[in-house]
């Protein structure tokens, strides 16, 4: 990471929202931060460019059940729980899926949840 992700990062946030506020400022896409149970934790904000499974997962505060069960059919969430490094999920339209990244939360070999990054032209 260079000196200025480190300054962006190593400092106090307010709130979850504010880091993954951060976290799209860097990267240029909207994030979303989930527990490991898929409830939403926190969402950064985004411009016109969402897909329909990121406004579900925002109006009910979960990842809805039709991506989850498709996630673990795929073997998204199994891929996820074993690594740590990022997973690049392609465009699944019939379930509002668009392309994204996702990586695992981790302490020790715990997966405490997700991070799930929206590609955009940027990445």
């Amino acid at each position: 990471m260079g000196n200025e992700t480190n300054r962006l990062f190593n400092q106090p946030f307010d709130s979850l929202d504010d880091f993954a506020d951060a976290i799209s400022e860097r990267l240029h896409c909207p994030v979303t931060i989930e527990d490991s149970n898929h409830h939403l934790l926190a969402y950064s904000s985004h411009e016109d460019e969402t897909d329909a499974a990121r406004i579900s997962t925002i109006i009910g505060r979960r990842v809805p059940e039709r991506v989850i069960n498709r996630f673990w059919k795929d073997g998204v969430i199994p891929t996820l729980n074993k690594s740590d490094e990022p997973l690049v999920i392609p465009t699944i339209s019939d379930i509002g899926l668009g392309n994204r990244v996702a990586i695992s939360i981790r302490k020790n070999e715990e997966v405490l949840g997700y991070i799930g990054f929206l590609r955009s032209v940027a990445l």
